[in-house]
Parts: structure tokens; C-alpha cells; sequence
């Protein structure tokens, strides 16, 4: 294990151990024990670009895309920000694409953020388009949000 990995407790550590997350879209995170009292480390895990990069460990290296997906079925609304922070990795990282369902599950909280996110020339246009998708994602899972 790398040091950044050694630094996550349980039940955060255990994402660590799941692996290539293509096929498992329907983890139950909550399931492992990750309650709202572990959104902070699990957005700490979600920004960690030094675990994300990390070849050497091929199982652990997935281990932000399972704190990201957990932070959506936790509802984790202080995880908006951050999360939108990660969207100019769009252009070096396939995966940050999944945040779109990541704001959908997390909710009405994310429109406005993502609204001014999307029409924001600053940030680049992928991650703009993202930010897009992510509101298409809110209204498709809160219908009353549209």
C-alpha cells in the first residue's frame, strides 16, 4: 500500500479493495458501514490524484471513483463543491464523466452549483458539457427538481 492509502480508516479503507468499478455501478456503498459521519474522508479519498494515479496498485487506484460514487448515495451535499473541482479531469480521466450520476443522486442541492458551472467561460468546455449532464442527471432521478 502506498502511504496515502495507509492514512484512510475504516469503513473508508475497504474502497481501497473493490477494484475496477465498470461492472459495479450498483455497489452498495452503505452497505460497507459509510455513514454521513465519513462524507469528509470520503471526499478527501475522491480528490486524492495521488491514489487516482497510482498504477502500482492497480485495486486501490479505483478507490476515488468508489469514494465519488459513495458521496452520491450518501447525498453528500458539502461534497458539491469539491466534486466540481474535479471536473477539468475530464480531459485526462474517463472516469470523472460518472460524476454527472454522482450530482444526480446527491440532488436539487447540485443545480444551482452545476447551473453556474456550465455557464461559467472560466472552466473548459468538457467539464463545462459535464457539469451539463450532471444537471440533465438531477432532473431525470428528482423529477420535481425539473
Amino acid at each position: 500500500m502506498t502511504p496515502t492509502s495507509d492514512s484512510y480508516q475504516p469503513p473508508v479503507s475497504q474502497l481501497l479493495k473493490i477494484g475496477d468499478p465498470y461492472d459495479q455501478r450498483n455497489t452498495d456503498y452503505l452497505a460497507l458501514g459509510l455513514t454521513p459521519e465519513h462524507i469528509q474522508e470520503l471526499i478527501r479519498m475522491a480528490q486524492d490524484a495521488e491514489l487516482d494515479s497510482d498504477e502500482s496498485d492497480r485495486v486501490a487506484m479505483w478507490a476515488p471513483v468508489h469514494a465519488r460514487r459513495a458521496l452520491g448515495r450518501l447525498r453528500a451535499e458539502a461534497a458539491i463543491q469539491p466534486l466540481l473541482g474535479l471536473l477539468p479531469q475530464i480531459e485526462d480521466d474517463d472516469w470523472i464523466d460518472d460524476l454527472s450520476n454522482v450530482f444526480g443522486q446527491i440532488g436539487p442541492a447540485s443545480l444551482a452549483p452545476l447551473e453556474a458551472y456550465a455557464a461559467s467561460p472560466a472552466h473548459p468546455l468538457h467539464a463545462r458539457g459535464l457539469a451539463g449532464e450532471g444537471l440533465v442527471a438531477v432532473g431525470k432521478l428528482h423529477p420535481a427538481s425539473r
